[in-house]
């Protein structure tokens, strides 16, 4: 019977000081709640702006292509200086995704960081491309678009999860 007595004033002394520091645990737990929901949202948002840089990304792509092919195979002043400005604007236009794609990487979850790798590795050209053909082009067009039709069925696929 001491023995029940014993763990019964215990577990009273142990309510005791819960009860004391209610405030305080609630505001621990209310805290961790809160931030462990701030960062399901932030990892939300950051993966629904790469969708949309992604989703983006293609056009400037093929027009940057487009644009340094056709200064590539220029007749003219004019020709090759249209096909500059083309390049150059897509090229600034692709920079900034590329950049949130590179400055955010380890935020991703592992499967959109292999897509990822993927995806930069479609877009590199290579030595072929100071010689293009009408095959390179197209290899690498559908080499890019491949990669990002992978990319955002996994970020639609992690958004549905979240």
């Amino acid at each position: 019977m001491s023995a029940y007595l014993i763990a019964s004033l215990a577990l009273n002394l142990v309510l005791a000081v819960l009860f004391l520091f209610k405030s305080a645990i609630n505001d621990i737990l209310k805290s961790l709640f809160q931030s462990r929901h701030e960062a399901k949202e932030r990892r939300k948002d950051l993966l629904r702006q790469l969708h949309a840089k992604v989703e983006t990304f293609t056009n400037y792509y093929f027009l940057w292509l487009s644009g340094s092919v056709i200064v590539m195979r220029a007749r003219t002043v004019e020709e090759s200086n249209r096909g500059t400005e083309i390049s150059e604007r897509n090229g600034r236009d692709m920079g900034p995704i590329l950049d949130f794609m590179r400055n955010n990487r380890f935020e991703f979850p592992e499967s959109i960081q292999g897509l990822r790798d993927k995806f930069f590795s479609a877009a590199q050209v290579g030595v072929d491309f100071f010689q293009p053909t009408s095959r390179y082009i197209d290899q690498k067009i559908e080499q890019v678009g491949l990669a990002v039709e992978q990319l955002k069925a996994a970020i639609r696929k992690e958004l549905d999860q979240a």
